[in-house]
């Protein structure tokens, strides 16, 4: 019975790395989402290539578009109207994780986007099993496109 403190031991102290693990990766890539952020932010404001588009929307800037995009337009925007320049949204859903099969997986996800300079990024967390996910960035800033996936 001498071998039951020392299992017990062994057992908390891989509970305790395995936390440990979990709360340095989650800093890390907050840490990094965060530098993408600043990053994208600083290419909508003040990026090498800046965007000709004025703030508010004229409808003569449609006239060499498609005729049914042309008829959407004008159906939905008004001239003078402020133009969108920046907007988030947070997603929940399910992810394939497979592509021969079918093996969808619980997600949620943050996305920015910005219109200045056009880029996005987004930050996904999905659920591989209780307690364990995969973290995944997909971005496109100042002109660079990125996707990375991370587990712990």
């Amino acid at each position: 019975m001498m071998w039951l403190p020392w299992l017990g031991l062994t057992l908390g102290s891989l509970a305790v790395a395995a936390f440990g693990l979990r709360a340095h990766g989650s800093k890390r890539w907050a840490a990094s989402i965060l530098t993408l952020d600043h990053r994208l932010e600083a290419a909508r404001n003040g990026g090498e290539v800046r965007s000709a588009s004025p703030a508010r929307f004229d409808s003569r800037e449609l006239l060499d578009l498609p005729a049914p995009v042309q008829r959407y337009f004008r159906a939905v925007l008004q001239d003078g109207q402020p133009i969108v320049s920046a907007l988030a949204i947070e997603m929940v859903g399910t992810f394939n994780m497979s592509s021969t099969n079918e093996r969808w997986l619980p997600f949620s996800s943050q996305q920015r986007i910005v219109t200045g300079r056009p880029g996005f990024l987004w930050d996904a967390r999905i659920s591989m099993a209780p307690g364990m996910f995969t973290r995944v960035v997909d971005s496109y800033i100042a002109g660079e496109g990125m996707l990375h996936a991370a587990v712990l």
